[in-house]
């Protein structure tokens, strides 16, 4: 039987070093091998140390955690997480941060953890597979449906304070393990198409199948926050609506309204440039 420290350790990972090649022995007569850290660096040590766990990089282990401790995570992202807050120290006085994942869901993470990049997500990344379990990464659904996650979830999002910011929510069902193949399905059997894009019915409400539907530009358009109701002849729509009756472009009597303060009448029917 082949002893111990005589094992090939060749291409073996542990803790943040690798197993190059056997260099010899040491004066006990311990194997020694050349190991290359994360880091870069290139060490020579017993294998019978970094087998047992005693030595888990070349130094610098011991060094980020002494520099971890202090520094401020706050805000940062870390793959698909986003540090809320600290809430205290580990037994090896290691700062526990709370943090956010894409998906939705919160976890307690060291600092150490999330410097290394050996957690980037609430272990949502590794039950789908990286991405790849329902084959659909690419499509123009899954893009809608990461951008609508991250206006409610990630605080950096340029329109977070427009869903997020305002409690606006993605339901739990859309969210987690499942939460794609779910939203696939309720956009399959209410409507999707490449032509639509998704809208909340109540534009404070949540982002959940009883408060959403498929719309095209002009629905909208109308459902619209900013939106002006304009009555004129008896008859009231929204600007977009008139837009269409009127068949004169959107944008044109927006401004009309909005920055030259024309009246609704001559908003609607002034001709500019062939317009009447």
């Amino acid at each position: 039987m082949q002893p111990h420290n005589l094992k090939d350790l060749t291409g073996k990972k542990f803790g943040r070093l690798t197993a190059i090649e056997r260099t010899g022995s040491d004066k006990r007569g311990e194997a020694l091998w050349k190991f290359q850290c994360d880091c870069g660096n290139i060490v020579a040590l017993p294998s019978y140390r970094v087998r047992k766990g005693f030595t888990i990089s070349c130094g610098c282990y011991r060094k980020d955690q002494s520099i971890n401790r202090g520094k401020d995570l706050k805000g940062q992202r870390f793959g698909r997480l986003i540090v809320l807050e600290r809430i205290g120290l580990d037994k090896f006085k290691q700062n526990i941060w709370k943090c956010r994942c894409d998906c939705g869901n919160e976890v307690t993470e060291r600092a150490n953890q999330l410097l290394s990049g050996k957690v980037r997500s609430c272990g949502c990344l590794k039950s789908e597979g990286n991405n790849t379990r329902h084959g659909m990464c690419y499509t123009r659904l899954n893009s809608i449906y990461r951008k609508m996650k991250e206006r409610c979830l990630q605080v950096n999002n340029p329109r977070y304070e427009d869903y997020g910011g305002r409690g606006i929510k993605v339901c739990d069902e859309w969210l987690g393990k499942n939460g794609f193949e779910n939203f696939y399905k309720w956009s399959m059997e209410n409507g999707y198409r490449e032509d639509l894009t998704i809208d909340r019915i109540d534009n404070s409400g949540n982002y959940e199948p009883s408060n959403c539907r498929w719309a095209d530009d002009i629905t909208q358009m109308n459902n619209m926050r900013s939106n002006h109701l304009l009555t004129y002849n008896g008859e009231t729509h929204t600007v977009a609506e008139w837009a269409r009756i009127m068949d004169m472009p959107y944008q044109r009597l927006l401004s009309r309204i909005n920055k030259l303060h024309w009246s609704v009448e001559r908003a609607l029917t002034e001709g500019v440039n062939g317009f009447k």
